[in-house]
């Protein structure tokens, strides 16, 4: 080890600066970079990030640089080796990213040793896609369970993803953060999106129920690499984007007399956001998409005016307005507006594209919008519930054993009862008979699938348990 590798490790094995900021009420700004493809260390992609790091160490408002995994697959650059570098060129503590995909508990343990001997005292631990291919996927909360176990003074986060617009899906994300923080995350980072209802929702559901872990705003500044997402109507995978917005921002694009046109645009609506998110009340925001020293010059000096300019959720509601043309935010709205004679209570289609848990509650501010004994903005709706057949054919197919039963009629069965097929898991009670290939995370092979099932099965429960228990403060 060289004696600048041990400074690094006295430097932040000693203290966390990140945390500290985080604990102090700072609200912070962290940039987050992705790692070049493996064996690029001497590349322009490395020297553009390096320059980065510079700037970084410009401002005191950034209080680390995050360093994301897997962006592509196991092709990138370790995030830790990277993190590290940078951490050292910006004098920033560093946030590595681990994903779950490609990982096994023994691989996994490996990387955070070797991350925590390089001094990176933070972590965000993600579950990642299961990509095809790959036999190996460890999940965020087996992975928080085990740094906790052996790594307690290593700072670990988790990621929530709020842009859910659903009653099932948004309770199952609300859920999954409770367990994740449970097994050890010390903070939560959302994903990014530009639904500042789903921001506040997220923060107004973590204050209901007492929940004082540090929550970061992850946001993006959007540009021409982000256009293929958003003509697809999304953010980032899991990300839903509605159609008004998505066709806002290529309008945008078109009508831009040039790229620095388009980019002043997007500079805005970043500045807005993160104005917004440090009124709403976030410990900070993680800003990705940033591509050269320069943007990252102008965010900074941008945001400052923007704070300067607006200091209320009503007028950042305003400009917000303003400058996206009061569009709907919400996947499902423009189906719903195509519907006009349909019953929304009744319409599948408003379960499933346009549901928030709160009332809409811009023009409030904060101390009220955020009263831990407010229950009276809940927007009371229905989980879906299954069918009487898929009761039936689950009730059925337990009767018939069919767990314990192979052979070709058996394996008919099955498939017939349940959508299995024989290369499905074997312990379908687990699953309550159900198909783990539908499954967001890809989580289709056996072995994988079976290691999973119990964390399924007790999100199922645990969701009919949120749906009878929505109004207490205490979840």
């Amino acid at each position: 080890m060289t004696q600048d590798d041990e400074q690094l490790n006295i430097n932040f094995n000693e203290s966390n600066p990140f945390q500290d900021a985080l604990a102090g009420g700072k609200f912070s700004v962290i940039i987050e970079l992705a790692p070049p493809l493996e064996g690029e260390g001497d590349s322009d992609n490395m020297f553009t990030l390096e320059k980065i790091a510079e700037e970084c160490s410009r401002h005191q408002e950034i209080v680390g640089v995050s360093v994301s995994d897997r962006t592509d697959g196991p092709t990138h650059m370790s995030s830790s080796k990277l993190a590290e570098r940078l951490s050292r060129i910006s004098n920033k503590p560093a946030i590595s990213h681990i994903s779950g995909q490609g990982h096994d508990q023994a691989s996994f343990e490996e990387e955070v040793a070797s991350a925590s001997s390089a001094g990176i005292n933070n972590l965000l631990l993600l579950s990642g896609t299961l990509k095809e291919g790959e036999d190996k996927y460890f999940e965020s909360t087996e992975q928080l369970r085990s740094c906790s176990a052996k790594w307690a003074k290593i700072n670990t986060g988790a990621a929530v993803n709020p842009f859910k617009y659903s009653v099932n899906s948004s309770f199952a994300q609300y859920l999954k953060m409770i367990q994740k923080i449970n097994s050890g995350a010390k903070f939560i980072t959302t994903q990014a999106g530009l639904d500042m209802r789903k921001y506040d929702e997220v923060l107004r559901f973590c204050t209901h129920r007492e929940i004082t872990v540090p929550l970061i705003a992850r946001l993006s500044l959007i540009s021409h690499d982000c256009l293929p997402m958003i003509t697809n109507l999304q953010m980032e995978p899991g990300v839903p984007l509605s159609r008004e917005i998505s066709s806002l921002i290529l309008r945008e694009l078109n009508e831009a007399q040039d790229h620095s046109s388009f980019m002043n645009i997007q500079l805005r609506r970043l500045c807005l956001q993160i104005n917004a998110c440090a009124l709403m009340g976030y410990s900070g925001v993680q800003i990705k998409g940033i591509k050269n020293a320069v943007e990252l010059h102008q965010v900074m000096i941008r945001m400052r005016t923007c704070m300067e300019e607006i200091i209320s959720l009503e007028q950042f509601y305003q400009e917000w307005d303003t400058l996206n043309q009061s569009v709907s935010f919400s996947p499902g709205s423009s189906i719903l507006q195509s519907l006009p004679n349909q019953d929304i209570k009744s319409s599948n289609v408003a379960q499933t594209g346009t549901y928030y848990i709160y009332k809409k509650s811009e023009m409030r501010p904060v101390d009220e919008s955020l009263s831990s004994d407010n229950t009276d903005d809940l927007i009371y709706a229905e989980f879906n519930h299954p069918s009487e057949f898929e009761v039936f054919r689950t009730k059925l197919a337990k009767k018939l054993n069919l767990d314990e039963k192979d052979g070709s009629i058996a394996r008919l069965l099955k498939k017939t009862l349940t959508g299995v097929s024989g290369n499905g898991p074997a312990d379908l009670v687990k699953t309550q008979f159900t198909d783990l290939s539908t499954c967001p995370k890809n989580l289709s092979m056996a072995a994988v699938a079976v290691a999973q099932v119990p964390t399924f099965a007790k999100m199922a429960k645990a969701i009919a348990f949120i749906s009878s228990a929505l109004a207490w403060p205490h979840l």
